[in-house]
């Protein structure tokens, strides 16, 4: 029979401190740290600042587990560009911050792609603050970068950790208490990337990666940054990147 893998803890576990608000609460409290977490099962554009070039859609999909869909226009450099309405994320020292995106791309060899946190901007691909990844076009190779006042620190994935077309992928950042910068890629999702299946043979399988990229320390900047994402042809063609979840965190 498969093996549950249930933690049963019925006087309650707790996140805070005693003699803090909710430490007999009995439940994990959520304002230990600012999250936002989209599933995209629905998507209000008005909560989106959504930064277009042509006159590519932003929708809903079919898709288990919630998608949504960015479908560019057939322009050479037809772009759509997508930030939460208001920064709200800002790197500090003591700080820990993370950032996690999980989607698909409709073709690698000619658009550019990136995720990450980003300084409010029309212009992503000379944003002057931020922590993002991206691809670059002609390749799926991925790069970690940190952007502080338009100065950038840049780590190269391994050639083994690439996106490839049509297959979905994880891709993760966390900024450390000290300011270090590690980036993560998982190539499968769901139970292979980061949950433990109980299986009948009473073993479990998990396939990830630790941190595939660092930049020691490279400085934090002093701009709060919104979590961002977004395509740009670099053909003439329409090109699509579907997104199935983003996570953003950060320790108060």
């Amino acid at each position: 029979m498969p093996r549950n893998f249930t933690s049963r803890m019925p006087n309650g576990v707790t996140n805070a401190s005693p003699g803090q608000t909710l430490s007999q609460a009995g439940l994990l409290d959520p304002s230990w740290a600012h999250v936002y977490h989209n599933d995209f099962d629905t998507f209000a554009a008005g909560d989106w600042t959504i930064t277009k070039t042509g006159t590519g859609t932003t929708a809903l999909t079919a898709a288990d587990g919630g998608a949504l869909l960015l479908t560019n226009t057939a322009g050479a450099a037809d772009a759509i560009y997508m930030q939460l309405a208001a920064a709200g994320f800002k790197p500090a020292t003591g700080k820990d911050m993370f950032f996690k995106f999980q989607g698909t791309l409709s073709t690698i060899t000619n658009c550019v792609f990136y995720c990450g946190f980003l300084a409010t901007t029309t212009t992503p691909g000379s944003t002057q603050d931020a922590i993002y990844i991206n691809k670059a076009t002609a390749t799926g190779a991925l790069t970690l970068r940190s952007v502080i006042g338009g100065v950038t620190t840049s780590a190269a994935f391994p050639s083994t950790c690439a996106i490839v077309a049509g297959t979905q992928f994880e891709l993760g950042i966390h900024v450390n208490d000290q300011g270090d910068v590690a980036a993560f890629f998982n190539p499968g999702t769901g139970n292979a990337a980061q949950q433990v299946t109980p299986l009948s043979s009473g073993t479990a399988t998990i396939t990830a990666h630790g941190p595939v990229a660092k930049l020691a320390a490279p400085g934090l900047t002093t701009a709060v940054l919104n979590p961002s994402f977004g395509i740009l042809n670099s053909t003439g063609a329409a090109h699509t990147l579907t997104v199935d979840y983003l996570t953003a965190i950060r320790n108060r």
